[in-house]
């Protein structure tokens, strides 16, 4: 079996932060909701950047949520301006 190489899902721009964190992401997890959240002044302010490993654990649509995430073109705030 071929593995299968991905980048993470960033979210802030990719160069220029000082900070990166990784965190592992369950679309159903309402603490990485909140993360999300809380944390989004310091990546709109350039500050740092969310690098996302998603995970699908938490219920029974969390594999096909991360899948859909994952499998998105559009992938906002992950670019330089």
């Amino acid at each position: 079996m071929a593995a299968i190489k991905r980048k993470p899902l960033g979210t802030g721009r990719q160069c220029g932060c000082p900070r990166v964190i990784y965190t592992f992401t369950d679309a159903n997890c309402p603490y990485c909701r909140q993360m999300w959240q809380d944390v989004r002044p310091w990546v709109e302010a350039g500050e740092v950047q969310l690098r996302h490993i998603m995970v699908g654990i938490l219920a029974p649509d969390s594999p096909g949520k991360a899948a859909a995430i994952l499998g998105a073109t559009i992938q906002r705030d992950t670019a330089c301006p």
